[in-house]
């Protein structure tokens, strides 16, 4: 009895995928055993080959009204198969998804017991970075080499720096000097970059975040109210200064202190 090559190859590669499935599975529940390249191979080969073997009894013991019919397809060998493409797909996708199932169980049954909470997988930085619950973000307190401790809100981190990443901090950053001084703002300061190298220890608090004003939806009321005062306030300008804008370059980013006064008289917007 011959088969097409294609659909043998296929049925051998999906054969490994259970296998596969259940070591990674594995090393979530645990931590991952130092075997060589040939014994996880071996493992991957006895658990993909048992599970897709105990899914193909289950697929010929059913009923063969939509599946391949075992009588028939040792008979006819590759002129079934061909004659009968659509059973062929369907048999192979049903034999696939039950050994999944089975892999899955088979892992299930291994970590009965066994501690959860902890993942192997990945960076340490991701896995603690990532932790925070929802609507919450890690606020870190991060100890430098030469004593100093910065604060502030994770922006964004290097996981693939090791073994200590660079970690770019947002917010109100605040520095506390090495000799115990003051806890100070740095209010001039909008982000603030941490060397990996300069790093001690980080501290992580996970802690509501802000509200972002600039992400949050305007009603159309309001925004029709926000351009209507702009688009006043420019034409009062004008009509002051004889019908010439007013000079570029006066802004303020409110540093300094000062404010960009536009308002008109209207209140500001929060």
């Amino acid at each position: 009895m011959a088969f097409p090559a294609s659909i043998t190859i296929v049925c051998v590669l999906l054969s490994l995928v259970p296998g596969w499935l259940y070591l990674r599975r594995l090393e979530r529940i645990r931590p991952a055993s130092k075997v060589t390249g040939l014994n996880e191979l071996l493992q991957v080969l006895a658990v993909g080959l048992s599970t897709t073997g105990l899914a193909v009894l289950i697929v010929i013991l059913l009923p063969p009204d939509w599946l391949l019919d075992p009588v028939a397809l040792v008979k006819g060998g590759k002129a079934y198969v061909l004659s009968h493409l659509r059973r062929v797909a369907l048999s192979i996708t049903a034999t696939f998804l039950l050994a999944i199932g089975a892999a899955y169980f088979l892992s299930w049954v291994r970590s009965i017991g066994r501690p959860k909470g902890f993942n192997t997988l990945g960076s340490p930085w991701v896995d603690a970075f990532n932790a925070s619950p929802k609507d919450q973000g890690p606020w870190l307190i991060v100890e430098m080499t030469d004593g100093r401790f910065v604060e502030g809100w994770l922006r964004a981190y290097d996981p693939d720096k090791e073994p200590k990443s660079d970690i770019v901090l947002q917010g109100r950053i605040h520095m506390t000097p090495p000799d115990g001084g003051e806890r100070s703002l740095l209010v001039k300061v909008n982000r603030y970059i941490v060397v990996g190298d300069q790093i001690v220890s980080v501290q992580i608090f996970d802690a509501d975040m802000p509200s972002d004003p600039a992400k949050k939806r305007m009603s159309w009321g309001k925004f029709r109210e926000e351009i209507w005062g702009k688009v006043w306030c420019r034409g009062e300008a004008e009509s002051a200064e004889g019908g010439m804008p007013a000079a570029s370059g006066t802004e303020s980013n409110g540093l300094d202190g000062t404010l960009e006064s536009e308002d008109c008289s209207r209140e500001r917007p929060n």
